[in-house]
């Protein structure tokens, strides 16, 4: 059963990224359904995080702005649940995924704390190099570089920096 979560997992990622939404849904609750069924706090986690990027995801296409700010809550909400059952483990690439998208529900969000995802993104990074993600910790830095950016277009020298750390 763990293996058909993953699969599930794995298929709602892949929808993710070919934004079909409704294909994710569907494999994201079968992973959801599935990991609670075998109480497993790491699968049940990742179910938590994934659903917060589908719900970044549709927040940003969305144009009604009460709508668009609901889906954005929802990201943030998910984000906090699946942070609530990993922050008392030890650190894990697990624990980095979801600071990760705790980040990313802070920075993609209009109303969101750009401080905050950049705290987020900071404890990411430490876990993925600790880890030697290297994956993540590049779509990290991207993702840090890119708010560095937009908080401040003037001064390109806090991206270099964090250009520089990825050397």
């Amino acid at each position: 059963k763990e293996n058909q979560v993953l699969i599930h997992m794995e298929l709602a990622s892949v929808a993710f990224y070919l934004d079909c939404s409704f294909e994710m849904q569907k494999h994201l609750d079968k992973a959801k359904e599935i990991a609670e069924s075998l109480n497993d706090f790491s699968l049940i986690t990742r179910s938590y995080y994934l659903q917060s990027a589908q719900a970044r995801a549709l927040g940003d296409k969305e144009l009604d702005p009460t709508k668009k700010d609901l889906l954005f809550l929802n990201a943030l909400n998910l984000s906090q649940k699946a942070w609530e059952i990993v922050e008392r483990e030890p650190d894990t690439l697990l624990k980095g995924k979801v600071l990760f998208n705790m980040g990313a529900a802070h920075a993609d969000n209009p109303k969101g704390d750009p401080q905050k995802a950049l705290a987020y993104y900071d404890e990411a990074m430490k876990i993925f190099d600790y880890f030697q993600s290297f994956d993540d910790y590049a779509r990290m830095a991207i993702r840090k570089i890119n708010l560095l950016v937009l908080l401040n277009p003037d001064s390109p020298l806090k991206a270099r920096g964090v250009l520089e750390d990825c050397t």
